[in-house]
């Protein structure tokens, strides 16, 4: 719900049309944000991501594209500036980033987004999600607020589904 709400504050008329329009699209594209995030953050926390044990690749996937950093700077930067976080930008383009970057580079290992990760993490399946009409426009990712991300990624219902995504993952 918090996702909603932020995105519909950032980018009212676009996902008013769209819930207006096709609602069970944006249900699953908030869905699929949701669980993409968990999916990342978990697969980043055991070392599944990247594949690449390389302490090059590490170091760039940590920099560059890594969910668990923005998670990290988000956090702290509510403990700089707790009375700022909903006035705060940045933090959903880099999420966004960060989901489709992974699935590219899967792609281009399998030769496909769709068949790499299906529509349950593809975000070119939702482009509403990047600001986009159609898939190929430019992404201009709304303004969501940063305060609103951190406490989607914060939540504990967010730990839940991490947890739950790959129980028996290595750890």
């Amino acid at each position: 719900m918090s996702c909603l709400r932020g995105l519909h504050a950032a980018d009212r008329e676009r996902i008013e049309t769209l819930a207006g329009a096709a609602p069970e699209h944006l249900y699953d594209g908030l869905l699929a944000s949701c669980c993409g995030s968990s999916f990342l953050l978990y697969a980043e926390d055991r070392d599944l991501i990247p594949s690449r044990t390389d302490a090059e690749a590490r170091t760039f996937y940590a920099q560059a594209m890594a969910c668990a950093r923005s998670n990290a700077q988000l956090l702290a930067d509510r403990a700089h500036h707790p009375d700022t976080m909903d006035e705060r930008r940045g933090a959903w383009g880099g999420c966004s980033r960060c989901s489709h970057c992974c699935i590219m580079a899967t792609a281009g290992e399998t030769g496909s987004a769709a068949a790499a990760a299906g529509c349950s993490i593809d975000p070119t399946a939702f482009p509403f999600l990047q600001g986009q009409e159609q898939g190929r426009d430019e992404p201009a990712p709304a303004p969501v607020s940063d305060g609103c991300i951190l406490r989607i990624l914060d939540s504990p219902d967010h730990g839940r589904r991490r947890e739950a995504l790959l129980p028996h993952a290595r750890r």
